[in-house]
């Protein structure tokens, strides 16, 4: 949990650092507005990795069964395959990035008990279009 908590706190200097940049003409730069775009979905992957996280240690620790056997391998980022010595073998397993935020988010109003995500929101979907946003 400590870890988890430290990689939150360093989203929020991160985010706080990125801050920076949209009051200069690095903006007018297709270089740094690149990077501003790489490191915003990088900062939005670890908020998802700290909820997984969350989501995991709700359930261990008060003992919820809210989750489907499929939803926590999907929570876990594993897959199970058989070797040629027919014994089971976990692997890593990677998700594009929109349905595992989703997925993330639906896990959590899951757990926590809180209602879902509107997906049809213009923020949300602005996320995943093409059209330039004006910062």
């Amino acid at each position: 949990m400590q870890n988890n908590l430290r990689l939150w706190q360093q989203n929020i200097e991160d985010l706080k650092e990125l801050a920076a940049f949209f009051d200069t003409d690095y903006r007018k730069n297709q270089f740094y507005r690149r990077l501003i775009i790489r490191q915003i979905f990088s900062i939005i992957e670890s908020y998802l990795f700290v909820m997984r996280e969350l989501i995991k240690t709700k359930i261990s620790t008060q003992n919820l069964h809210g989750l489907t056997l499929e939803e926590l391998f999907i929570l876990n980022g594993e897959s199970i395959s058989l070797t040629d010595k027919g014994e089971p073998r976990k692997s890593p397993t990677f998700y594009n990035f929109k349905p595992s935020l989703k997925f993330t988010f639906n896990c959590f109003s899951k757990v926590f008990n809180t209602d879902k995500p509107d997906y049809s929101n213009n923020y949300y979907n602005l996320l995943f279009s093409n059209t330039p946003v004006i910062f």
